[in-house]
């Protein structure tokens, strides 16, 4: 697992990682959290910066209250619906 992550929840998150995978990010992964509300914009950054999902990994953090077996599928797909296919997500609970 790639010891650097970019992301968070701040204003212009969408810009930021879009430009940084632009000009050759690829070291770490990008974080994702529905905490955050910030997993349209990661998604959005990676399919508009036209690199390969599969040379990208991507942080998923699910909330507390999404945990036990059925909360946690339920969690992760509704995640996953912002990646595109090939998608390495790393999941955090």
């Amino acid at each position: 697992m790639p010891l650097l992550g970019l992301g968070g929840r701040e204003l212009e998150l969408h810009d930021r990682l879009y430009c940084s995978l632009k000009h050759g990010y690829r070291l770490g992964h990008l974080n994702s959290a529905r905490f955050y509300a910030n997993e349209a914009e990661v998604g959005n950054a990676v399919r508009e910066s036209g690199f390969l999902r599969e040379e990208i990994f991507i942080t998923i953090k699910v909330m507390s209250d999404e945990h036990g077996y059925a909360n946690m599928l339920k969690a992760v797909d509704n995640s996953l619906k912002w990646f595109s296919s090939g998608a390495h997500p790393i999941l955090y609970a």
